[in-house]
């Protein structure tokens, strides 16, 4: 690129998939980014930042993207009725909460640029469905349909992932003790939408954990 980095290597940039939405883009120090580039970023939100970052040849120094751009939702504690407290419920809720933590922490570990914040976004949109409406009036809807955890994949298991792997399965067996919890006090929690959606996606998380396991055995 030189000195100059002009709107149509912006543009090629984006095209080659070196640069998308929520990124930062480091200028090396004496290099120029003509007004229709900046423009170019800015309206595709890519952050400029200036730095001692050297571009080799069309290679864009590029920070890791932000991927938990969305909260998930949790109950307010009414701490003068502790009594009032659904126990099973809340431990299942808080249980969903932390695995899809951990599993955003793996998600944010792999090299799946294009595809994380999309399979991000699908999990918390789904998992909210669950966390702040009537568990027992729960509809099931297309928001697990969207969610392709299948698309991320794990190409280095470091000793960080290994262990959110771990802690995922221990959350699976968590998930599974409470509701069979729910179940003693409700017998027809087979039928309910929210059941079925739940066991649906534990299915899911463990066959990818099962999937993400044996690649790195062979």
């Amino acid at each position: 690129m030189g000195k100059l980095i002009t709107e149509s290597d912006v543009r090629k940039l984006v095209k080659d998939g070196k640069i998308s939405k929520h990124q930062v883009f480091f200028l090396p120090r004496g290099t120029i980014l003509t007004p229709s580039a900046r423009g170019f970023l800015i309206d595709h939100q890519v952050k400029i930042n200036k730095g001692n970052s050297k571009l080799n040849g069309n290679k864009v120094v590029i920070n890791r993207q932000r991927t938990f751009t969305s909260s998930l939702a949790t109950p307010n504690i009414d701490f003068e009725n502790l009594e009032s407290l659904q126990v099973p419920m809340l431990e299942l809720k808080n249980r969903l909460k932390e695995q899809t933590i951990t599993l955003i922490k793996i998600i944010s570990l792999s090299e799946n640029y294009d595809e994380k914040p999309k399979v991000i976004q699908s999990i918390i949109e789904f998992i909210n469905g669950i966390l702040v409406g009537d568990f027992y009036r729960y509809d099931t809807n297309k928001s697990l349909e969207k969610i392709k955890i299948s698309s991320i994949k794990l190409n280095v298991l470091t000793d960080e992932i290994m262990c959110l792997l771990n802690q995922l399965q221990v959350l699976i067996v968590d998930i599974a003790i409470s509701l069979r919890a729910i179940k003693t006090f409700y017998p027809d929690l087979n039928s309910l939408d929210s059941y079925k959606d739940i066991v649906s996606w534990q299915e899911e998380v463990q066959k990818w954990i099962s999937d993400v396991l044996s690649i790195d055995n062979n």
